[in-house]
């Protein structure tokens, strides 16, 4: 890679900047405002809805409340007749705008969107009037619509430009306030760190003042780490440290050490060691975050000794993870994909012969698996990228400097502190002052790993719906049982084990930075704020025709996954909407409704979304589960984007192809799955080459062979 001048890269700092204030200036909007009544004591309209309201975009909800101080009991329960201007409603056809009956100080109006039954709420006006027995307003911010894909489509540009991650993902996140707050660029600032950023740690702004008023020891932990609400983002940052504190503990105590060298018989080879990086992905199949974090941390020193990048090494780690939990049927996600299934059954009054809506919920996720084209084949090519050694693209580039020159990384700024060269006989480490040889013991490496995976299956089976929770205490119990297990062993001192176990912290910093970033961009582009996912849904949602679902599913579940750094969020919107279409499609075509269960269409349907979610989330720099495996594995951020991409997209591509098209049209995927994956083993064996044979292929360049 050339080396860029500081006169380049002050440019490119400069034109930043530039960008980023245009954009914010010529953005329109104005603060909400409420107008009163010109009669009679102050009638209030207070209206609950989307901090921005995008044009020609239905807004999820809309909650309208009429107030007034000091009103009799009898003039409070008095209904008024009142027009409504502002509103739109589509699909609403028991409700008549002109002649809306509302009580003041009574029960709200509330109109909400529901793209599965067609309804749609749309706020057409700046400002929302009642006019009729009583009158009141209330101004709303309204932007055009494709401002709702600005701060992601800015993140991954300036990310790729620039190639700071940190600087893009910051940049985006307030620039995505701003458009919220209408162009007020000063308090646009200010809720990017109070309201983006770190309610991500916590979702009420009282929480650290709660922690510091705890009078007794048993309070303060209940309140550190409560029980209920969505504390879903402080739960995976404390098990993201504490993981990496077992493995600064593990690491410096030298039982990593004595692990890569008992493993050397099954690592003796660069084949061997992707192989079995790869079969540990299969193997931790119960989460992907603890995949990620498990297998990148546990694998880095091994694949440094073969000189494997750490592109390599994220890729494996990365590409393994998310398809293994999303496919196994013991998980933290079969909850989920299950759950959105039922819910959209029940919706729509799916039920498969003799069997309830959640029996008839799960055959239709077993049944789905067939059709989750994109994990599946990537587990394929996952394997044949292990088994063969080749490479194309960025990758293979990676691959070769590894191989020829040491040089584990590109030479950019890692996510976690590494070390980036490596002779034959020295392995990476969290400090300098390795524990003597005969010293080393593996049960320092074995038991903490051990205690994590056997607390993670105990958790789940105990705690199914909170498994997020029972992965952070799998974490805590690993980190004490590595602190116990060196002191036992006596490999480190008290003073090295809180240095050890500090430096574990340390290495996983700018990786949780990052990922708050990214879940702040998530909060920025959500439906209570700019919408983005329903307005790209909306954008395609005369696409329908019964035989393409599937693919149109899997393309715009990529497509939303991408935008919005979730797969979870994907599912949560797509599946239910696609299910509620393909159903009513099928029945126009006289299926009945005991046969859509179980129908082909809608099982690819399913699939698609599912793998799509996916498919979308490995492609986006902007993915927690994207930060995380290049945290875990020591590789920049970007260059892990940059060098699963290709892939991504080569494997996501064959599965529209070979996959989803031919299943709209009634393929059976027991066809298509064979041809799908001999089509990318041959793409692989046609564009790739081993570092070994680096002029092994189609093309000869000479940048791979200096």
């Amino acid at each position: 890679m050339k080396s860029r001048t500081p006169m380049i890269e002050d440019t490119r700092q400069r034109c930043v900047v530039a960008i980023s204030f245009a954009l914010l200036w010529i953005i329109v909007g104005s603060r909400a405002e409420i107008l009163a009544d010109d009669a009679g004591p102050p009638t209030t309209l207070v209206i609950d809805k989307p901090r921005v309201v995008l044009m020609d975009v239905p807004v999820p909800k809309v909650v309208i409340r009429v107030s007034r101080e000091s009103m009799s009991k009898d003039a409070a329960s008095t209904d008024h007749v009142v027009q409504l201007h502002g509103l739109e409603l589509v699909g609403f056809d028991d409700v008549d705008l002109t002649r809306v009956a509302v009580r003041v100080n009574g029960e709200p109006l509330i109109f909400e969107s529901d793209l599965r039954l067609g309804r749609k709420v749309f706020i057409s006006e700046d400002t929302i009037r009642m006019e009729g027995e009583i009158s009141a307003s209330a101004e709303v911010i309204r932007v055009n619509r494709w401002w709702s894909i600005v701060p992601p489509l800015l993140a991954i540009v300036l990310a790729m430009w620039i190639r700071n991650v940190f600087v893009a993902l910051l940049a985006a996140v307030f620039v995505g306030a701003t458009i919220i707050l209408g162009g007020d660029v000063f308090t646009g600032l200010l809720r990017t760190v109070d309201s983006y950023l770190l309610t991500q740690l916590t979702p009420t702004r009282d929480y650290f003042s709660s922690i510091v008023a705890a009078s007794t020891w048993n309070e303060f932990i209940a309140r550190l780490v409560p029980v209920d609400g969505d504390y879903f983002q402080i739960q995976v940052v404390v098990f993201t440290l504490f993981l990496g504190a077992t493995i600064g503990v593990m690491t410096e105590s030298g039982g990593t050490r004595a692990l890569v060298q008992r493993m050397a018989r099954l690592t003796d080879s660069r084949t061997r060691c992707q192989l079995l990086t790869s079969s540990m992905g299969l193997a931790v199949f119960f989460d992907d975050y603890a995949n990620m974090l498990l297998v990148g941390s546990t694998m880095r020193p091994v694949t440094d000794q073969q000189r494997i990048s750490r592109e390599k090494l994220a890729f494996l780690v990365d590409s393994t993870a998310a398809p293994v939990a999303g496919l196994s049927v013991i998980s933290t996600w079969v909850a989920v994909e299950v759950g959105l299934i039922k819910d959209a059954f029940a919706t729509q009054q799916l039920m498969l012969a003799g069997a309830s809506v959640e029996d008839s919920a799960w055959w239709a996720f077993l049944w789905s698996l067939p059709y989750r084209f994109y994990p599946l084949l990537l587990l394929v090519f996952v394997f044949a990228v292990a088994r063969t050694g080749r490479d194309f693209g960025p990758m293979r580039r990676a691959e070769l400097r590894a191989f020829t020159t040491g040089r584990l990384t590109a030479g950019a700024d890692p996510s976690v502190s590494t070390t980036t060269d490596i002779n034959a006989d020295s392995v990476p480490a969290f400090a300098t002052n390795q524990p003597r040889l005969e010293s080393l013991t593996i049960l320092n490496a074995v038991l903490p790993i051990v205690v994590l995976v056997t607390s993670v299956i105990v958790g789940m089976l105990w705690q199914p719906d909170d498994s997020i929770r029972m992965l952070m205490y799998a974490a805590i119990a690993a980190s004490t049982t590595a602190v116990f297990t060196a002191f036992a062993t006596r490999a480190l001192s008290i003073s090295g084990i809180v240095r050890a176990w500090l430096l574990g912290v340390k290495s996983m910093l700018l990786g949780v930075v990052v990922l708050v970033l990214a879940w702040g961009i998530a909060d920025v582009c959500s439906p209570d704020n700019l919408n983005t996912a329903t307005f790209l849904v909306d954008l395609t949602g005369n696409l329908v025709s019964l035989s393409w679902m599937p693919a149109l599913a899997f393309l715009l579940a990529a497509v939303v996954s991408f935008a919005t750094g979730s797969s979870f969020a994907t599912m949560g919107l797509l599946v239910p909407l696609f299910i509620s279409m393909t159903s009513i499609l099928l029945t126009e075509a006289s299926v009945t409704t005991e046969q859509i269960p179980d129908n082909t269409i809608m099982l690819a349907t399913i699939g698609a979304i599912l793998a799509g979610a996916i498919f979308g989330d490995h492609c986006s720099p902007i993915s927690d589960t994207t930060v995380l495996s290049s945290a875990a594995s020591g590789c920049d951020h970007l260059d892990h984007v940059a060098t699963q991409l290709p892939y991504a997209l080569v494997v996501g591509a064959v599965a529209l192809v070979f996959g989803y098209i031919p299943s709209g049209f009634g393929v059976s995927p027991w066809i298509t799955l064979p041809v799908a994956s001999l089509a990318v083993i041959g793409i692989l064996r046609w564009l790739g080459r081993t570092p070994e044979n680096p002029i092994d292929g189609p093309e000869v360049s000479p940048q791979f062979v200096t």
